[in-house]
């Protein structure tokens, strides 16, 4: 006969075995239907519609030769701007310190703020004026006063696209004038794009600036979708004759449901349009497309009940819930039944955890897309288990 400890403790971890099958959390995966198609008829070569998501990250909802190498004109200048606003992250320069404008700065042809040689311009006026109303004359002088010489910002420039993981891109003038090899995509262009509005918030009031001033002179931005739709709050043209006309367009909507709001962007780049027209009509119809056939889901609303998870060193498995509410953007034929949820417990953890505090992480797919994630916090505080339920636990793993 067994020792009545020695039988209390098989006793035991005969019970979290079982009840480690019986409480592990199940998640459904199911295959999403096929995106609707295109609707509308787009006459430019190159584009795509993508919707920027809370998260951090980008969706694709259709394209058409988004990864094909084209010219992309004064859509450049997003590039400028992002370098020229990593320098001020990193204390290099700052925004109200003054640039001297060089004869060079001045020569460049097309569109110019109006700079005149030996000018001193602040480094965010500049910065305005060159996303505002695309001067070149503004990209060639902060490229210049950034690194001292426009080679070396240049260097800068194709390693900051390179770090940002564009693949059809190379760089060879800061603000866009045709060069042969001077080529990127809409899909690298798109990356670009959301990784300024991202990581620079800064600067989204000069992606939207519908006239700018300088010197007495008013110009106007070209984006002709700032006066159209109320929605529209950015990006960034472009034309030249090689490139046609260009243009990056982002809109955003807010959606709100009881107490929860959420506000969904969606973004545009079209390439090669015949006429700035063109330009503006195609990215007005992917916008309206994207509206029209996705919606936004409230999946969880606050206090919601998202599972429960087993935590390493527990015992049992524990239930988890959401600090607020989790949206996600869906096609309007899908159900959210149809999308992959996952709970995560984090890599490093200690226990005991507090009721309230974050347990897990919620991720939220649509085949391999991550739509929205969310932290589960601990509805009851998570004790440390037991000697010997966490030498039961260590032996499975081994085995496992």
């Amino acid at each position: 006969m067994l020792p009545v400890p020695f039988a209390h403790t098989l006793f035991g971890l005969l019970v979290c075995s079982v009840l480690s099958v019986l409480n592990t959390p199940v998640w459904a995966s199911i295959s999403p239907p096929i995106l609707p198609p295109i609707a509308p008829k787009i006459t430019s070569p190159h584009w795509l519609v993508q919707h920027w998501q809370p998260n951090g990250s980008a969706r694709t909802l259709s394209q058409q030769a988004a990864d094909v190498p084209t010219h992309p004109a004064s859509i450049t200048k997003l590039l400028t701007a992002f370098v020229v606003l990593q320098a001020v992250a990193k204390s290099e320069v700052a925004l109200n310190h003054e640039l001297t404008v060089s004869a060079l700065a001045t020569q460049q042809d097309g569109t110019r703020v109006g700079y005149v040689a030996g000018e001193r311009v602040r480094i965010q006026d500049a910065l305005q004026g060159m996303l505002a109303i695309s001067g070149n004359d503004a990209a060639w002088a902060l490229g210049e006063h950034v690194e001292g010489t426009m080679p070396a910002f240049l260097a800068r420039m194709n390693a900051a696209s390179k770090a940002l993981g564009l693949r059809s891109s190379r760089w060879l003038n800061p603000h866009g004038l045709t060069q042969t090899e001077h080529q990127s995509s809409a899909a690298d262009l798109a990356l670009l794009a959301h990784a300024l509005w991202r990581d620079f918030p800064s600067a989204r009031p000069w992606l939207g600036v519908k006239n700018y001033t300088w010197n007495g002179t008013t110009q106007s931005n070209r984006n002709s979708l700032l006066w159209r739709d109320a929605t529209v709050d950015g990006l960034k043209t472009g034309r030249t004759d090689a490139a046609g006309y260009n243009l990056a367009a982002t809109s955003q909507w807010s959606v709100d449901v009881a107490q929860d709001r959420f506000d969904w962007r969606l973004t545009s780049i079209v390439l090669g349009a015949a006429s700035a027209a063109a330009r503006a009509s195609d990215s007005a119809a992917l916008l309206a497309w994207g509206r029209a056939n996705f919606t936004p889901w409230r999946l969880y609303q606050q206090g919601d009940a998202l599972g429960a998870v087993k935590i390493a060193g527990s015992y049992g498995t524990h239930p988890v819930y959401a600090p607020a509410a989790v949206w996600a953007l869906l096609g309007k034929q899908q159900q959210a039944i149809e999308l992959r949820y996952e709970l995560h417990t984090l890599p490093q953890i200690t226990l005991p955890i507090a009721a309230g505090a974050i347990a897990a992480q919620l991720h939220i797919y649509d085949g391999q897309t991550l739509l929205a994630s969310s932290p589960a916090l601990s509805r009851l505080t998570i004790d440390r288990a037991p000697w010997h339920l966490r030498l039961w636990q260590w032996v499975k793993s081994w085995f496992n």
